[in-house]
């Protein structure tokens, strides 16, 4: 009950929420534009094992982002990745 109102909630108020997979070759530069997305700025990172999930918001929107690509991680893409856009 509490989740259709906070749908609700966010529908009147104009806010979205999605869910993105940034997916890319290993160490393409997918989690540097998700922290210039986050921060607004470049930071140093380091490579990803497994996947990283982040929440963004930019204006009236939250992302939850994952970042996965990791070869060992592919098979559970469709699992882990349900109703992703």
């Amino acid at each position: 009950m509490g989740n259709i109102f906070e749908k609700l909630v966010k529908s009147l108020l104009g806010k979205k929420e999605m869910r993105i997979l940034i997916l890319g070759l290993d160490t393409a530069g997918k989690m540097t534009i998700l922290y210039k997305l986050k921060l607004g700025e470049t930071v140093p990172t380091i490579p990803t094992v497994g996947f990283h999930m982040e929440t963004v918001e930019y204006k009236n929107i939250t992302f939850t982002v994952d970042v996965g690509s990791h070869f060992k991680m592919r098979p559970l893409w469709r699992h882990i990745f349900q109703n992703t856009k």
